[in-house]
């Protein structure tokens, strides 16, 4: 099973959440959370605050089981990410995905 994760969660079986791709994409974590740690954000917000910035043709559609996390994820729209958040977030590496 995914890493703990209840065992009728679809995610402990989804490849995505595997123990080699959670360890996978960690370094990608560790850089969205010092993003966010200078903001008082979540590194969530600052994923979605990213993908805001793409463009007005990108628009992101988190999914949130709970209003607190849905408000949260809305908070993402008023985070601003400076030039410094940006280039620190290029340089991660790219996150990897059970299709890889």
């Amino acid at each position: 099973p995914g890493m703990g994760f209840e065992p009728d969660d679809p995610r402990a079986r989804h490849p995505r959440f595997t123990a080699e791709m959670m360890a996978a994409n960690q370094p990608v974590v560790v850089g969205l959370r010092r993003v966010a740690e200078r903001h008082g954000a979540t590194p969530a917000q600052v994923a979605l605050a990213w993908v805001l910035r793409q463009g007005r043709h990108v628009v992101p559609v988190p999914g949130a089981k709970r209003e607190r996390w849905a408000v949260e994820n809305a908070r993402a729209g008023e985070l601003v990410l400076t030039d410094r958040d940006l280039a620190e977030i290029a340089r991660l590496p790219p996150a990897r995905g059970s299709w890889d």
